[in-house]
């Protein structure tokens, strides 16, 4: 999804489009075989995105992150919905969280 962040050769990236190639920041890459990867999902991406940290869980809105093994299980409303999806990369979040509010996560310059 554009917007998405990625890891492109150990680094931090921001996908500019999408076609049979991933367009970053002046530089495509072809999808097949490349060295992109999932962003890992941690408590400093979380705390970037916006959510906040309450004892136990990440929230904003009405989406809710509790951590599990190796990565986040993701609940509607809170904690007594139910869980919708287990998550380990930042861009899973971006595509989960724009897929039930409507909303893209403001995305933190990267350094």
């Amino acid at each position: 999804m554009k917007g998405s962040i990625l890891s492109f050769e150990g680094k931090c990236q921001i996908v500019k489009g999408v076609a049979e190639y991933i367009m970053f920041e002046g530089r495509k890459e072809w999808i097949g075989g490349s060295l992109i990867n999932g962003e890992p999902i941690s408590e400093i991406w979380l705390e970037r995105l916006g959510f906040e940290y309450d004892q136990h869980t990440y929230s904003r809105g009405r989406v809710w992150l509790a951590p599990a093994d190796a990565g986040y299980d993701v609940f509607l409303n809170g904690l007594s919905a139910g869980i919708a999806t287990h998550i380990q990369y930042v861009h899973q979040l971006q595509v989960l969280y724009f897929s039930i509010t409507g909303e893209h996560l403001k995305i933190p310059k990267l350094k």
